[in-house]
């Protein structure tokens, strides 16, 4: 994912050699709207409860990436000539491998979410360079389960997640600015700041988890104008 976004980086960069200098014409707008769309992988940072004579059996709990994606709407109030303020809600499909690894085997469950984000963030950017710059961005994101997992004779074990979470995120990326649009993409990363595992949860992951913390890894192409 990371190669592609460099790869979009250096395209959008040699671009600039043909630029016709949109930003001045773009680039002084106050407020920007537009949509952006994306994919990621997460897993969880996974806090296990001390060994005892309940879980003794589990020797690790780990969790592995899965892929997702992503599709949202893009508010941007450009308030001063180096800053923006963003509101992206965001639809996000995601999949996490949580695997638990006994003496002779292993327990595997996909634990798929289906969440809506809605990040606020302060985007900081550079001088730009004919129809180009670059920028960072930082804030937070309130994520709701839109799908609250189940427990099933297929899945008894399956991790349960919170209705509710909150998240801080950060990133880079950069802006080129066309005739009709600017086109931003982005890396971004996300990190929980508290425990998302719900208290409904077999008896597998009570006597084992104290808690997930979901991460992410998002790579974004956004479209505003």
């Amino acid at each position: 994912m990371i190669r592609s976004f460099i790869l979009v980086a250096f395209v959008s960069y040699s671009a600039s050699a043909f630029a016709q200098v949109n930003f001045y014409e773009k680039g002084k707008k106050a407020l920007y709207w537009g949509i952006t769309m994306g994919v990621n992988q997460s897993n969880f940072a996974v806090d296990r409860k001390p060994f005892s004579s309940l879980n003794d059996s589990v020797r690790n709990v780990y969790t592995s990436m899965g892929p997702g994606w992503n599709l949202g709407l893009i508010g941007n109030w450009q308030f001063n000539r180096y800053f923006d303020l963003r509101f992206v809600p965001t639809m996000v499909f995601s999949e996490r491998i949580l695997t638990y690894e006994n003496e002779f085997s292993t327990i595997e469950n996909r634990v798929n979410a289906t969440m809506l984000t809605l990040p606020l963030t302060i985007r900081i950017k550079s001088e730009p360079v004919n129809d180009w710059r670059i920028f960072i961005l930082g804030g937070i994101k309130y994520d709701y389960n839109v799908v609250p997992q189940q427990i099933t004779l297929a899945d008894p074990n399956l991790l349960l997640l919170k209705k509710h979470g909150l998240s801080y995120e950060y990133g880079i990326g950069l802006q080129y600015f066309f005739p009709y649009f600017i086109f931003s993409p982005e890396i971004k990363f996300s990190h929980s700041f508290f425990n998302m595992m719900d208290v409904r949860q077999s008896p597998l992951n009570q006597s084992t988890i104290q808690g997930v913390f979901p991460r992410t890894l998002t790579i974004s192409l956004n479209f505003e104008g």
